[in-house]
């Protein structure tokens, strides 16, 4: 009896001092930055990956212009400072121009939407392993082997953020439509209901951002044929560990708006109307492109360790819960053997 209540007594002790094991987000984003550095050449030819598509696209474009405007100063112009009257007269004069030239824009955009998801397949794939050395042929096997996988998680997601945007858009519409018509053509009764709503808009519209990047990370770590259950298990994993995966978004995120900011200021507190300034601007956009890959590879590279931590934190909790078990079938028929009354053997003998 005494063997077995000091055995209750231990693992009742371990199991009221069992701690979460699981990453700090300020460790998370720390260890994802160092895990970007470390994985500089493939920083480096991401960087290269998108240079060299803004090249083959840019050539084009600023022939075509070049073509249509002729020796025209208008778009030097508007480039150094926007004047509605200069891109008034610009739009008149060459509007032609300027529809061909977004029409091949958004297929511009279509074609980097697919790199940019055939790409995070590669980077997932490289930390995944992050303990080995990046290798050329494991990133473009991982692009190449998970782009479908991404790119149906994409549409899966695009169609939440769509169905969510509904969602806000229809209550603040029809709130407003109990208030009368009238209400939605007051400037700033419309304000007053953007600044009600975007802030819950923009707060569930991020967690499922969040949802979304530790569902690819799934997908990588345990190749599942159907992407339902990466769904849903991406969604209860950001879901429980809510105060660890959506701060490390949050600062990652920072860390975007902080780059942006200086290069939006820097854009616009220099005059574009030299040679020279522009190319200083050329330089600096460069080094904010190369930034923001940074930012892309901290931000997969941190929740990548953070799911990690996590799936090693419930693997322990699962493995000391089959030890509890065990524990206590060992300690049961221990009890048995124990409350066996020496009368009652003799009796067994009698009969």
């Amino acid at each position: 009896m005494g063997a077995k209540r000091n055995a209750n007594d231990q693992h009742a002790y371990l199991k009221t001092n069992q701690t979460n094991t699981t990453m700090n987000f300020f460790i998370a984003y720390f260890k994802g930055f160092w895990l970007a550095v470390q994985k500089i050449r493939m920083w480096i030819l991401l960087y290269l990956i998108n240079f060299i598509f803004a090249i083959i696209v840019a050539i084009p474009l600023f022939n075509l212009i070049g073509d249509k405007t002729g020796k025209s100063l208008a778009p030097q112009r508007l480039l150094s400072d926007f004047d509605y009257t200069i891109y008034q007269d610009f739009m008149n004069e060459y509007g032609d121009a300027v529809s061909i030239i977004m029409g091949q824009s958004q297929l511009i955009f279509v074609l980097y939407f697919f790199l940019s998801i055939f790409l995070v397949g590669g980077i997932l794939k490289i930390f995944k392993n992050n303990k080995d050395r990046f290798n050329f042929q494991a990133f473009w096997s991982g692009s190449t082997f998970y782009f479908w996988r991404m790119l149906r998680l994409t549409i899966y997601f695009l169609i939440v953020h769509g169905i969510i945007l509904g969602i806000f858009g229809s209550l603040a519409y029809y709130s407003k439509m109990h208030a009368g018509f009238e209400a939605l053509e007051s400037e700033a009764e419309i304000i007053n209901m953007i600044k009600f709503v975007l802030p819950i808009y923009l707060i569930f519209a991020s967690f499922f951002f969040v949802v979304q990047d530790y569902a690819k990370i799934h997908v990588v770590h345990k190749d599942p044929n159907w992407l339902f259950f990466p769904f849903w298990r991406s969604f209860s994993i950001v879901f429980k560990n809510f105060s660890k995966t959506y701060p490390l978004y949050l600062l990652n995120l920072i860390t975007f708006a902080l780059i942006f900011s200086a290069f939006w200021y820097f854009k616009f507190s220099n005059n574009m109307d030299n040679s020279g300034a522009i190319t200083t601007m050329f330089g600096v956009g460069q080094v904010f492109i190369f930034s923001r890959i940074g930012t892309k590879l901290i931000n997969l590279g941190s929740a990548t360790l953070m799911y990690q931590s996590i799936m090693k934190n419930e693997l322990e909790k699962s493995s000391s819960d089959d030890e509890d078990a065990s524990s206590e079938e060992v300690l049961t028929d221990e009890e048995t053997l124990v409350f066996v009354k020496p009368e009652d053997i003799k009796k067994e003998e009698e009969e």
